[in-house]
């Protein structure tokens, strides 16, 4: 089956990263290109009218870089329904902060996709030097969650030629772990560090035995976040993965902060994924 992807471009730098990538990891998949002029444009009238005075320079760049679709409505809602409607498997999008963007920020359009995006999504950061060849690394950041299963199925099956690690990163401070520990009956809240050491030996030993289950992996203590952004910063992997959902509650309808920070400092693709909700013991 032929892998479908969506590129969506305002012509920045960011989204032609974003292209760039795409093309050189993925050469046989269907990629479309799109463009939004937002509904605040002058120029978005004609173009919902039938296009006879729209943007001519838009429809020249697209061209430029080998055809694609150009519509008016709101970026954010415009690219969530062209992939849902055009069947896309995987929406790359160029990370770009507002006023221009830069490493610690995600614009408001960015983190909309990703958060309402039913399928995968790479963020893409404007590459210091370009890249020489496709990734052939990615590390997985995998708390067990359906986003980071998700994420963990769409590189095995769909990214050609990427050797694929799995991480998982039990963090000693954290009051709640990722699944639950049917062992574990005291509170954590106020807890002695004896109490916490016993929780992460639990943790860690269940931890393992998931990670055999999907093929092996490593074990890592601290912060999660942290932890896969200094594997990306030391050059180690060419892309990170995680899921994309806080874990609790009504957050899973949010952005977890682990993958926000992730998404915002990584100086690598980040592909998320939200997964279908499931339960997490």
């Amino acid at each position: 089956m032929t892998l479908r992807i969506l590129v969506p471009t305002d012509f920045s730098p960011a989204a032609g990263a974003a292209l760039t990538v795409v093309r050189a990891a993925f050469p046989q998949a269907r990629t479309e290109l799109l463009h939004v002029v937002p509904s605040r444009s002058p120029l978005a009238a004609p173009l919902a009218a039938g296009g006879g005075g729209a943007d001519p320079s838009a429809r020249q760049r697209l061209e430029a870089l080998g055809g694609g679709t150009l519509v008016s409505g709101s970026p954010a809602d415009e690219v969530l329904r062209r992939a849902r409607e055009g069947g896309a498997d995987l929406i790359a999008l160029g990370r770009v902060g507002e006023r221009g963007g830069g490493p610690g920020r995600v614009g408001a359009v960015a983190e909309r996709v990703l958060q309402g995006s039913s399928v995968p999504v790479l963020s893409v950061p404007v590459p210091s030097s370009p890249a020489a060849a496709p990734p052939t690394r990615a590390l997985v950041l995998m708390d067990f969650s359906p986003g980071a299963l998700a994420a963990l199925r769409f590189l095995e099956r769909c990214w050609p030629g990427l050797e694929v690690h799995r991480l998982h990163v039990v963090d000693g401070n954290a009051l709640e772990t990722p699944f639950a520990l049917a062992s574990l009956s005291a509170p954590l809240r106020g807890a002695s560090s004896w109490v916490l050491q016993q929780r992460n030996a639990l943790w860690e030993a269940e931890a393992r035995q998931r990670l055999e289950t999907l093929g092996g992996g490593e074990i890592a203590r601290g912060a999660p976040a942290e932890v896969a952004l200094e594997r990306a910063r030391g050059g180690e992997y060419a892309v990170l993965a995680l899921g994309a959902s806080a874990k609790r509650g009504l957050d899973r309808l949010l952005f977890g902060s682990v993958a926000r920070r992730v998404v915002q400092h990584a100086p690598v693709p980040v592909l998320t994924a939200r997964g279908a909700p499931g339960p997490t013991a």
